[in-house]
């Protein structure tokens, strides 16, 4: 940070400690603070300026003085893959590393004690090898529920997905979910509350609540959902807007005018 910059962009959480006084630091929180480090209030309150994805990671700065503004992240979408007719074949992906706080193993069980003999559950990512082993006993040979590993192109498993889930401790989003809406997909996350999800009145009716942490009411959302396999989607982009966003709120941070 020696250079003589206009700005200093920081896109996560995790380099909070980079930020000082003496540059304009602005930085994008994606994550959900879990308040373990009180350094982290001390030293986000020193950057120019603070970007929030959603209300859900904006929670835990809530009575914390700041110059900020919420902005998702940007994503643009567009289908590689043709779809093969499969009308009876509805497709479930989790997407991501395979660890403990983000709950694989309570979505397998949900997913492993329906009945949909035509669903398949598609386990996408790599993880500590203990757990992933203990993922694999949960899903007790299951034919429907396959580790897929790591996949390089992941826009093919959006495009041939019908619903993407989380199956987090609380609600939240992250950015698997929305590559999954920008693609089409429906999603399936932990919560309740639309306020705190970002763009709720463009994909209001692609997104299914389940009650977090709650296997059984993640089981009868995934039942629910199984009968219908989406169609007709639409691929769509955000990067226009949040361009626009980004750099007014970087401007106006600034003291710019234009």
């Amino acid at each position: 940070t020696s250079g003589n910059y206009d700005y200093i962009y920081l896109s996560s959480l995790i380099l909070h400690p980079l930020i000082t006084e003496k540059h304009n630091f602005f930085i994008h929180i994606q994550e959900i603070y879990d308040g373990s480090n009180p350094s982290v209030f001390d030293n986000v309150k020193k950057a120019k300026g603070v970007i929030f994805v959603d209300e859900a990671t904006r929670k835990a700065f809530e009575g914390v003085e700041l110059n900020s503004i919420t902005i998702n992240l940007p994503f643009e979408s567009r289908q590689q893959t043709v779809r093969k007719p499969l009308p009876d074949a509805v497709i479930f992906a989790m997407i991501g590393r395979i660890e403990p706080v983000k709950g694989v193993d309570m979505v397998i069980a949900a997913f492993g004690d329906t009945t949909n003999y035509k669903s398949d559950l598609r386990i996408v990512g790599f993880g500590e090898p203990g757990y992933v082993d203990y993922c694999r006993k949960v899903a007790d040979g299951d034919h429907r529920i396959i580790f897929c590993g790591n996949v390089e192109e992941i826009q093919k498993v959006y495009d041939t997905s019908d619903y993407i889930i989380r199956g987090d401790p609380q609600q939240c989003t992250g950015r698997t979910i929305y590559e999954g809406l920008y693609s089409g997909c429906h999603v399936i996350i932990p919560g309740s509350d639309p306020a705190q999800f970002h763009d709720y009145e463009r994909f209001g009716n692609m997104i299914h609540f389940y009650k977090p942490g709650d296997v059984h009411d993640l089981k009868r959302v995934i039942e629910t959902c199984a009968t219908k396999r989406i169609g007709n989607r639409r691929y769509g982009s955000n990067a226009a807007e949040y361009v626009s966003a980004f750099n007014g709120f970087i401007r106006k941070s600034l003291g710019r005018c234009n």
